[in-house]
């Protein structure tokens, strides 16, 4: 097989697959290990694949994000268990602070109906889940600039309202998460509301799927040394648990039921 010709299949494998690893396409291309490595770093250099540690993903426009909806259809799996390992961490009584995204929407439904919390949150998909409970529960939804498709709230006004609370715990999503230890979002707004929940929280969990591992977004959101938590599906590359175990930073990989 001619070399334009397998990388064109490969990149035909890489639509819609969050990884392609080494091993898996040189099986199907019935190809050497490192005949696919030539060609990952040949389609990495065209801008065509972004490699990765064991493999490549599809190369990703940093500046800009899928549309919502999009979003929540995509790792649905990897979103549930993480979603559902993040909310056994809540405590009854506590105020949580949680952004928008298609995994703070997935914690938000793993959460018990039974546990009374105060939440203070950006999200109207996100408070409407949460308040269908019979225990008390206080729901502070921050007003300012309405955007339909996310059903959040963004804006200065925004900002202004976040800044007269306090929690005990920040849940939040991010774009991307880079080999130089920063978080990253697609969106300034949703950033600065992100970073404004973290400075005024106890403590912060990020939730993140493998996906957002070694990948980069168009603004830096936080350090990683400024959260407390990161709640994820598989184990990421070594470099990452090595930065989490020098930062102090929590590793959890959520279990498979």
């Amino acid at each position: 097989m001619r070399v334009k010709s397998r990388q064109k299949i490969i990149l035909e494998m890489a639509q819609g697959a969050s990884l392609l690893t080494v091993e898996e396409v040189a099986e199907q291309l019935h190809v050497s290990r490192e005949t696919i490595r030539r060609d990952f770093v040949s389609l990495d250099a065209q801008g065509l694949l972004r490699r990765v540690h064991g493999g490549a993903r599809p190369a990703v426009n940093a500046t800009s994000e899928e549309p919502f909806h999009t979003r929540q259809t995509k790792n649905v799996d990897a979103k549930t268990i993480i979603a559902q390992a993040a909310a056994r961490l809540v405590q009854p009584g506590e105020t949580v602070m949680i952004d928008t995204g298609s995994t703070t929407l997935a914690f938000a439904l793993a959460i018990p109906a039974d546990i009374e919390l105060t939440v203070i949150t950006n999200s109207l998909r996100i408070a409407d889940i949460l308040s269908r409970t019979s225990v008390r529960r206080d729901i502070y939804v921050l007003g300012g600039e309405f955007r339909p498709e996310t059903q959040q709230i963004l804006g200065t006004f925004c900002l202004d309202q976040i800044d007269r609370f306090r929690a005990d715990h920040a849940i939040i999503g991010v774009g991307a998460i880079s080999r130089s230890g920063d978080l990253m979002d697609y969106d300034p707004q949703e950033a600065q509301l992100a970073r404004a929940m973290i400075v005024r929280s106890h403590k912060t969990t990020v939730l993140a799927d493998h996906s957002k591992f070694d990948s980069y977004a168009l603004i830096g959101l936080c350090a990683f040394g400024d959260i407390n938590r990161i709640v994820t599906d598989t184990p990421p590359a070594e470099e990452f648990c090595s930065m989490a175990r020098r930062l102090n930073v929590e590793l959890i990989v959520a279990a498979q039921d």
